[in-house]
């Protein structure tokens, strides 16, 4: 990973404003996949020696802190895919925003939705289109992941869940009905363990292995289709080796 690479971009599109917000986007794509490898990479480090005292569960506390930074990061990359798509094919038009309009940037952006790009199969090539589609699927937790920890609470990391645990549970009793039979019958209202989300470490790292296998592949498709290289020039966006992560 270079983050600094150079990158030298030959543009030849008619419309300057929508290919210029379409390059800044792909190179943010590069920075966002960047970090989200390094903070995977960093959550499988032993230890953190540099930051805190050698301790089982201060080191799974660093590690769970670089988890959710590289969960953060790799659906920031998402979004930012969409919207390599959606400026370069100009998707907002439909909705007779402009870029010329600097009071339609903020609506150009809320607009920007992976239901709406896979609409367009008469404007966005049908390999942009599959690799959207693919794409979306194989994300679908991570976006899950990323909003519990943006609206929700922290993930639970069976790693630092403490050796006891206590729960709330509210129990819908029938008339002279006693808590006990209420509770051999299941009916259960609402349980405070339900409401977090509990994962373990390493099928957070799996899964965000294979996020970045696919956001990989499908940013190597989109800029290859896109194209704003000359023919003899070397593209090169994207050298981000996917096997690193392992």
């Amino acid at each position: 990973m270079n983050g600094a690479e150079e990158r030298y971009l030959h543009l030849h599109s008619e419309h300057l404003d929508s290919a210029t917000e379409t390059v800044r986007r792909m190179q943010d794509l590069y920075q966002c996949i960047s970090a989200g490898r390094y903070n995977l990479l960093r959550s499988k480090l032993l230890s953190y020696p540099n930051l805190l005292e050698h301790t089982k569960y201060g080191n799974n506390y660093i590690r769970s802190i670089y988890l959710n930074n590289a969960i953060h990061w790799y659906n920031a990359a998402f979004d930012l895919l969409l919207q390599v798509v959606w400026f370069n094919y100009r998707l907002y038009e439909k909705y007779s925003l402009s870029l010329n309009n600097a009071g339609d940037f903020d609506a150009i952006l809320d607009k920007c939705r992976i239901k709406t790009i896979l609409k367009e199969i008469s404007i966005v090539p049908s390999a942009i289109i599959e690799v959207i589609n693919e794409l979306g699927i194989r994300y679908s937790v991570c976006r899950e992941w990323t909003n519990n920890l943006k609206h929700r609470r922290f993930i639970r990391y069976h790693e630092l869940e403490p050796k006891r645990k206590a729960a709330y549970i509210t129990l819908n009793q029938r008339d002279g009905e006693s808590l006990i039979d209420a509770l051999q019958r299941g009916d259960i209202a609402y349980n405070s363990m339900e409401t977090e989300l509990s994962l373990s470490m390493s099928q957070v790292k799996n899964t965000l292995a294979l996020c970045h296998k696919s956001i990989y592949n499908a940013a190597a498709v989109v800029v290859e289709t896109i194209g704003y290289w000359p023919d003899n020039q070397k593209k090169q966006l994207y050298r981000i080796n996917s096997n690193t992560t392992h």
